[in-house]
């Protein structure tokens, strides 16, 4: 299943945050080696009690060619909530559509 359909949002249920069944356990999470060039980083603030939602977090993935030159960007941004709040890529300029982040 892919972590978009199995992260669930409150529009979907307010009492799950996934989309398991009664009964279903997460056994294994698969993902995929990143590519020569690709970059990533995480950064959450907030208070880091027990199960406490962070309060503002980013994601960043930056692609990097052979010459080093920046290729795409991929963000993300959420906070208080089970799931980002915006998922895109970052490499349009203004006005452009951006290139799709390959989901594999």
């Amino acid at each position: 299943m892919a972590l978009e359909n199995f992260l669930l949002g409150p529009e979907v249920d307010l009492q799950r945050e996934n989309a398991l069944a009664p009964g279903e356990i997460l056994t294994a999470v698969l993902l995929p080696a990143p590519k020569p060039g690709v970059r990533s980083f995480h950064l959450r603030q907030g208070e880091l009690d027990s199960f406490d939602w962070p309060i503002a977090a980013v994601a960043v993935v930056l692609e990097l060619g052979r010459d080093g030159a920046f290729r795409r960007a991929g963000v993300v941004l959420g906070g208080g909530g089970a799931r980002g709040s915006g998922c895109f890529p970052a490499d349009a300029p203004p006005g452009k559509n951006p290139t799709p982040w390959p989901s594999s």
